[in-house]
């Protein structure tokens, strides 16, 4: 066997794995991101994935940004929502095609017991 069919075989023995341990294609060979580095910004969403955690039995959101095309970044829960809201008008397709404008604001909670959050703006 030659490298190259030893490379290939690596390859695509670790592209199996990573779909059967539940890595969302929209993560693979790419880094967290971090929102903060992106927040009071207008950006481009080019893509998002609602996932479900089986864990806390809740669902969550994963997106790329055109800005930071080697990362992904995970919604909180306010974004989750919104991206849901996106998902159930049938409007992932056309996130996919034309990309979103969205500003992404950090927000504090009333108890300050509990981490900052983010909400996501339309910018048209």
């Amino acid at each position: 066997m030659t490298n190259c069919e030893i490379n290939v075989a690596r390859e695509r023995l670790k592209e199996f794995h990573e779909g059967r341990d539940g890595v969302p294609d929209i993560m693979r060979n790419r880094n967290q991101g971090d929102l903060r580095d992106y927040s009071g910004k207008i950006v481009n969403m080019l893509d998002y994935e609602i996932l479900k955690s089986y864990l806390y039995n809740t669902y969550y959101s994963v997106f790329i940004l055109e800005e930071a095309p080697e990362k992904y970044f995970y919604g909180g829960k306010v974004i989750s929502h919104e991206l849901l809201d996106h998902e159930d008008a049938g409007l992932h397709e056309d996130v996919k095609k034309a990309g979103m404008k969205v500003k992404f604001t950090e927000k504090s909670h009333s108890d300050p017991n509990k981490n900052n959050y983010f909400v996501m703006d339309y910018i048209d």
